[in-house]
């Protein structure tokens, strides 16, 4: 392995690097061992790589093909998660049991599927570990980051995005690109490393939570949808789900007024996003 450099991982390229050689370790640590939470951190780290490949776009830079790498991993992995999320909802269904083991029998089954494929994947298509456990080790100490004047205009230009998906309808996809969005705003500040840490701390605190609350809304949409007519008739209008399910006004003005603050810190002052500036 190479060895890295701290100031070259405050580069896009340096950064995209580290994160991939981190995903192949997680990749290689589920080939040798898979559980839920070596899934887990492994999706973590590769949403990190789908971030840096969306903020190669907004610099209009042309990334490497292999930052294409493990994205079926990702989204089998993801698909085996939405199941396990979708029968955990089931239970605030408020349905009769005999209705509800028949719903939870289905996501077993169609979970003991998805889980076989996933772990024929791994042992027939899984690449080569690139670090050692030692070097894992060591490259988790040095706390990864972008330049600010770089992280800046990203940040603009998501915020941008927010405010126009903030005048959309929220029953609808548009919830769940707002969700996107968010979530690339959060490893963005996540990117800021030490950098103007007493702002960017909070910040991230609020956005995270903003991210999961509309997550939340969306999993149970997603159910929703995926339920026969039959089955949503009998769902009791007091329901948790039912309370649940709906985007409320409460969140979309919350959303709203934190893109608002977050635009007054973060708004580029300079024609080339390249050059800091103070």
């Amino acid at each position: 392995m190479d060895n890295f450099k701290k100031q070259e991982i405050t580069t896009i390229d340096g950064l995209a690097l580290f994160y991939l050689r981190l995903t192949r370790y997680r990749a290689a640590k589920i080939k040798e061992k898979a559980s839920r939470k070596r899934l887990h951190n492994y999706r973590k780290t590769y949403k990190k790589i789908r971030a840096i490949d969306h903020f190669y776009e907004i610099l209009n830079i042309h990334p490497d093909k292999q930052f294409k790498s493990f994205k079926k991993l990702y989204k089998l992995g993801g698909k085996v998660r939405d199941i396990e999320n979708e029968t955990k909802l089931l239970y605030e269904l408020g349905l009769p049991d005999k209705l509800l083991d028949k719903l939870r029998n289905k996501r077993d089954k169609k979970w003991k599927k998805k889980n076989k494929k996933l772990k024929k994947f791994l042992n027939t298509e899984m690449a080569q570990n690139y670090w050692s456990k030692e070097e894992f080790k060591q490259y988790r100490q040095q706390r990864p980051m972008l330049e600010r004047s770089t992280l800046h205009h990203i940040l603009s230009v998501e915020l941008q995005n927010l405010k126009d998906l903030n005048k959309r309808d929220y029953f609808n996809d548009a919830l769940h690109d707002t969700r996107k969005t968010w979530k690339k705003i959060f490893y963005a500040l996540k990117f800021f490393g030490d950098q103007e840490k007493e702002i960017i701390k909070p910040l991230k605190k609020k956005v995270k939570k903003q991210e999961q609350a509309l997550g939340d809304v969306h999993d149970r949409q997603v159910l929703y949808g995926s339920l026969p007519g039959k089955v949503i008739e009998k769902i009791p209008e007091d329901s948790e789900f039912k309370r649940k399910v709906k985007y409320t006004g409460d969140l979309h003005e919350q959303s709203i007024r934190l893109a608002d603050d977050l635009k007054k810190i973060f708004t580029v002052k300079t024609s080339n996003p390249l050059v800091p500036y103070d």
